[in-house]
């Protein structure tokens, strides 16, 4: 009977990295606003407040098409 074997750890790295790198392509970009919480210190997002931002995609898919074309 033939197993499944699981896939070695650096395939599986540079498989989430990948995945990473496109859904910052697909993905929209936002920010929350934050402020100060005066009781805690601790900085707290506002309710409500997310808004888009300018992309700003992964570079690593760019960088990786760049090295590939030196070779």
């Amino acid at each position: 009977m033939k197993t499944i074997r699981f896939p070695h750890p650096l395939v599986l790295l540079v498989g989430f990295i990948l995945l990473a790198c496109l859904l910052s392509y697909l993905l929209p970009a936002g920010v929350f606003e934050r402020h100060t919480d005066t009781v805690t210190g601790r900085e707290v997002v506002v309710a409500g407040s997310y808004h888009r931002v300018a992309p700003t995609p992964s570079a690593p898919c760019r960088r990786w098409w760049i090295f590939r074309r030196a070779w």
